[in-house]
């Protein structure tokens, strides 16, 4: 296994990893997405204010990926830690990748409370990722299925 990380390459918000596993590479969260840069919402460009961070799609992930030699179909797997839009706006970018994320957090992105759904951004979730669900810290990718949606609840 190979973690490829160059910073060199990053001159905006970057919040995801690329990990070469002997399968396929696996990306770690997305960061924000094309979609951010290009129809930035107010609690992105805030977002982005905050950390001096300046208009850089170049920094998107699906572009970091193509950086390194690998076609953004070539992501089958998307691990995300957790569904706020700085490390999932990424995710339209690779329409076609399983997203594995633990069954409580994407409960609390649906049915967030108090000043927390402010994180959430529906339109990163809007294609309907083929989630794969994890209810236990063991839980094996190899035992999981995904769970495609059929519009948001």
């Amino acid at each position: 296994m190979r973690v490829e990380w160059n910073r060199r390459y990053v001159s905006g918000v970057s919040t995801f990893l690329l990990v070469d596993t002997d399968n396929c590479p696996v990306l770690i969260d997305t960061g924000l997405g094309l979609h951010d840069y290009s129809n930035p919402t107010l609690k992105v460009r805030l977002f982005r204010f905050d950390l001096g961070s300046h208009n850089a799609p170049e920094s998107a992930a699906v572009r970091q990926v193509t950086r390194l030699g690998c076609a953004p179909d070539d992501i089958r797997h998307i691990v995300i830690t957790h569904l706020h839009f700085d490390h999932a706006g990424g995710l339209p970018d690779f329409p076609h990748a399983q997203v594995h994320v633990h069954r409580r957090e994407l409960e609390a992105m649906r049915h967030p409370r108090t000043w927390i759904k402010l994180a959430y951004d529906r339109s990163d979730f809007a294609h309907q990722p083929a989630w794969v669900l994890y209810d236990r810290p063991n839980d094996l990718p190899e035992r999981r299925q995904p769970e495609r949606e059929h519009g948001m609840k």
